[in-house]
């Protein structure tokens, strides 16, 4: 692999000391560890390599590793998410506290000044705040493997997207001397599209020198968008009477017996 090379990689990250798992790529895996998040789409995730997309260590391993071979990395702390620092373990009145409406539950992760931390202390009048990351002073242990490597234009701009703000599925793509992209509806009304808008454009000069890029919104018109909302609605109502039948049905199923088997007990009996 090369600076700039654009690949998708599947990875899990382990706390080595606690033997636990922290984040993976691995849908079924974050199920069985409970770390699941609905939120989130699965699936092997683009990176960008001499982006600065991954911590420094583990670009360097993966400039080294071939698509399809499995490979385990140890990250020290200095290297990942640095020692843990007392000085940003703080006492904070708890005034302060209840004046900017946060419960003060132990483990609850909370933002204060700016700073994102961990409730770890309750008293009667302070609350101990841990503003250190959770994984400062914890060494990791990756477990990763290259699934593919963008090689033609699409797939090099489906890249860019994924790398930057993911859906590229969503997105429709017309490639020439102009770049058209399509944009998906989430688009109009995602803030993290319009900030990560830029940094797709840079590099889509950058990979594909067009002559133009071109992203294209799509708005129905007032009837149609009209029409469009009545049909959804009309939709959700049939499948809601279709799940409350299926569970009416379920419920008649329990605590009724059919006549049919009441007539064969009726014969048992006889």
């Amino acid at each position: 692999m090369e600076k700039d090379d654009i690949i998708y990689i599947e990875y899990e990250v382990w706390i080595k000391d606690d033997d636990k798992l922290y984040d993976t790529t691995k849908e079924e895996l974050a199920r069985e560890h409970g770390i699941y998040e609905a939120s989130r789409a699965y699936g092997p995730q683009a990176v960008i390599l001499g982006r600065g997309n991954v911590f420094p260590a583990l670009e360097d391993a993966l400039m080294k590793a071939e698509v399809g071979k499995e490979y385990e990395l140890e990250i020290p702390p200095e290297n990942a998410f640095g020692k843990r620092d007392p000085s940003l373990v703080q006492l904070i009145p708890l005034t302060k506290i209840m004046r900017l409406n946060i419960t003060p539950d132990i483990g609850k992760e909370v933002e204060i000044d700016g700073k994102k931390g961990v409730i770890t202390f309750v008293s009667a009048s302070r609350v101990r705040v841990d503003f250190n990351h959770p994984l400062a002073g914890k060494t990791l242990l990756y477990k990763y493997k290259i699934t593919k490597k963008a090689e033609e234009p699409e797939d090099k701009v489906k890249g860019i997207i994924d790398a930057y703000y993911g859906k590229s599925e969503e997105f429709e793509i017309k490639l020439g001397d102009v770049i058209e992209l399509k944009l998906p509806d989430i688009c109009k009304y995602d803030h993290r599209w319009h900030e990560m808008k830029y940094l797709i454009i840079s590099d889509l000069r950058d990979f594909l020198e067009p002559e133009k890029i071109v992203f294209i919104e799509e708005y129905r018109g007032k009837k149609k968008e009209e029409a469009k909302e009545e049909e959804n609605k009309e939709k959700e109502e049939s499948e809601g009477k279709e799940n409350k039948a299926e569970e009416n049905g379920e419920k008649s199923g329990k605590g009724k017996k059919s006549s049919k088997n009441k007539e064969d007990e009726k014969k048992g009996e006889d």
